[in-house]
């Protein structure tokens, strides 16, 4: 635990657990989890309105390893990471006389919306009608496999497969105290890959 200075004191959190050992004479395993996060550093001066630039993170992480056989082992490694929080917002200052202030106050006063009773720069303290929000979840699955021949020569194979998915929405892109402008970006993929090794024995001849 522990705080972040902010206009107002953000708390801060950090666990980490882990446990492994064997689950029989052939069969290991571990799992160990982990969670971060920290309230939001970035204050709102709208009335109601969220504040913004938090954190909440997850991640979990579980392998099992196999040695039943002589000249064979096996290893799982599975791992799911995810988050969701308000990131990306910036403290706005609009600068006395400048054209991008000037826009800024047609565009709320065609919207009805009053002027931020804040703009006092880098303070951590702004108006945002709602916060930049990120969504995002990835997972991945390994699997590794050595076979030693007679002869001392070693098959090793990898296997792994992973997938993300990532989303992103604002609706208050230009930061105007008013949904003038929304953001919405998805992304995902996918990936497999194989590897296969052929190693010789040690002082052997190729």
């Amino acid at each position: 635990g522990g705080a972040i200075d902010a206009p107002q004191t953000a708390g801060l959190g950090r666990v980490k657990v882990s446990l492994g050992g064997p689950l029989s004479p052939s069969l290991g395993g571990s799992l160990a989890a982990a969670y971060s996060g920290h309230e939001p550093t970035l204050m709102n001066a709208l009335p109601g309105a969220p504040d913004g630039n938090d954190q909440a993170r997850a991640t979990l992480r579980g392998q099992l390893l196999w040695t039943g056989a002589e000249n064979l082992k096996l290893r799982l490694i599975a791992g799911h990471m995810q988050q969701r929080d308000r990131q990306g917002e910036s403290d706005v200052y609009f600068a006395p006389g400048a054209d991008s202030t000037r826009v800024a106050t047609a565009l709320q006063q065609l919207e009805g919306v009053a002027p931020c009773p804040d703009n006092v720069p880098r303070n951590r303290v702004s108006c945002f009608d709602s916060t930049n929000e990120l969504d995002l979840e990835a997972s991945d699955l390994t699997l590794s496999a050595d076979y030693r021949f007679d002869n001392g020569w070693t098959l090793s194979s990898l296997s792994s497969w992973d997938r993300y998915e990532s989303r992103r929405t604002d609706d208050d892109a230009v930061q105007m105290f008013a949904p003038l402008a929304f953001y919405r970006d998805s992304e995902q993929g996918e990936s497999v890959q194989q590897e296969l090794r052929l190693a010789s024995a040690e002082a052997a001849r190729v």
